[in-house]
């Protein structure tokens, strides 16, 4: 029987913090997808369904956190 992968969606607009959450996710067992900016999270959320979104609260210009 094959277990399903939990799916997790990282926003983080400094690329070298998503890289290391996303390293330490995925060699944990997790499929990890990541983005850069709150409005292509948005896209990709149309899109895919993710069992846990990590966002990065603060530091987006256009869209935020708060407002994500």
């Amino acid at each position: 029987m094959l277990l399903k992968k939990n799916k997790i969606l990282i926003v983080d607009n400094e690329i070298n913090i998503g890289l290391l959450v996303s390293t330490f996710l995925t060699k944990n067992g997790f499929e990890v997808s990541s983005t850069g900016s709150g409005a292509t999270a948005l896209s990709v959320l149309k899109e895919q369904a993710f069992d846990l979104v990590l966002c990065d609260y603060r530091g987006w210009k256009i869209l935020t956190g708060e407002r994500f």
